[in-house]
Parts: structure tokens; sequence; C-alpha cells
């Protein structure tokens, strides 16, 4: 009787478990990903420009307490722009909002003359990198790692080793049994803290760059060499 009245009671819990997975595979997301009749503008001819209009954004789990209220700025085409304020005064929410990860409760965010909330969340995913100080790295070749989520069609070779120089990672992966072919291990373990700043970001070449304290692990000769390629970004 007692191993019935287990097994039911692990029946009723794996139960509630698959339900709650579900109801997640069920969700419809607050943002769209895809393009819809309310927001559709892909910027071909975009300028680089950003501005926030007397932007605000509270708390997800705390609504009655504000990250910041009323921020405005513009950032001016090929302009590049640090945030230095506090831990927690709102600066990975600024990048999540140009991302549109999370949107504003007031405020308007342009993008060159067009409201982000009018743009294709696709084509502003694909024309935009990110990288923060927690870099994944995947258990797979570093070749494939740098080129991750690009069409292998339109990333030769050379444009990896050249991204790989830029962001001081290419001795390292030289001195590698198989270089560039070299298995990394998973959350890229077998690398230190300089090599896991791969050059994935660069390589997109996108119209807009977005670092979260990037280099904060770094040592000063990969964190000069990386702020000498965001120079020339």
């Amino acid at each position: 009787m007692k191993e019935k009245r287990f097994g039911r009671s692990n029946l009723c819990k794996q139960l509630v478990q698959v339900k709650r997975i579900f109801d997640l595979l069920d969700r419809q997301p607050k943002i769209p990903s895809t393009s819809n009749e309310n927001c559709s503008i892909e910027l071909n001819n975009f300028d680089g420009s950003i501005y926030f209009d007397n932007v605000s954004r509270t708390y997800l789990i705390r609504p009655e307490q504000q990250i910041f209220t009323n921020i405005s700025f513009s950032i001016a085409p090929g302009q590049k722009v640090a945030l230095i304020k506090p831990s927690g005064s709102g600066k990975s929410t600024i990048a999540s909002l140009i991302e549109r990860f999370y949107e504003p409760h007031s405020g308007t965010i342009y993008l060159g003359s067009y409201s982000l909330l009018s743009i294709n969340p696709q084509w502003l995913r694909q024309n935009m990198s990110f990288v923060n100080q927690k870099s994944s790295l995947f258990a797979c070749p570093i070749r494939d790692n740098i080129a991750f989520g690009l069409d292998p069609n339109q990333v030769s070779f050379d444009d990896i080793i050249r991204v790989a120089k830029q962001t001081n990672a290419h001795q390292f992966i030289e001195e590698s049994d198989q270089k560039y072919d070299t298995l990394v291990g998973e959350c890229g373990h077998h690398l230190t803290g300089g090599q896991r700043q791969l050059a994935r970001a660069l390589l997109m070449n996108p119209k807009f760059l977005l670092l979260d304290e990037a280099t904060s692990a770094l040592d000063s000769q990969s964190e000069y060499l990386i702020q000498e390629a965001i120079e020339q970004f």
C-alpha cells in the first residue's frame, strides 16, 4: 500500500510539472518577436541615431519602484557613448529597452525618426549585437562559437580570424591542438576570461553594438585590444 501511495504521489507531482511546462509553452509574449501590422518597419537606410524621450521604467517584481524616471538623451550616428552610473541604477535596463526585451512604462525610444515600437523586432535583433560579462560559449569548435547564429554562407574563415585577432583570441587559438577546430567545453570552461570575450558580436557587423561591462573579466592587455577594436567599429 505504501508503494502505491508513493507512486501515486510521484505521478501527481509529475502531472503538476507537466502542466507548468505546457502553461509556459502556451504563453503569448507581450512583445512580438516577428513583424506584425503594428511593428513592420525595417530601417534599411538607418543613420544610427537613438533618442530616449522622457523614458521611465519600473522593476518587474516591484512595479511601485522606479528604476529611472523621465530620462532623455540622444546618441548621434557613429557616436560611442558610455553610461557611467552606480550598480543598480538602470544601465543594463537601458540596453534591454533598446533591444526591446522590455518596453518603457512611459516615454518613447526613437531609432532615427521612428518609434522603436513600430520597428520589426526580427530586423532589430538581426542588426544588433549585445555582449555582457557573462558571454557564453558552446560545446562545439571555436570557429563555430565565433560564427554562432550567423549564416555560414555569409561568413568566411578569414573574417573569423580577423575578429579573433581584434579580440586577442587568435594567439590562444593558434596554440591549441586543433586551432580553430578545437572543441570548446560547455560555457567556455576551457578558456580563460580573456578568451571568453570572442569576436561573435563584431563578426555580425551590426548597426548597433551594446556592451554591458563586457571587459570586466579581462586582463588589462585584452581589455586594451578590445577597446581598440571598438574604436575601429
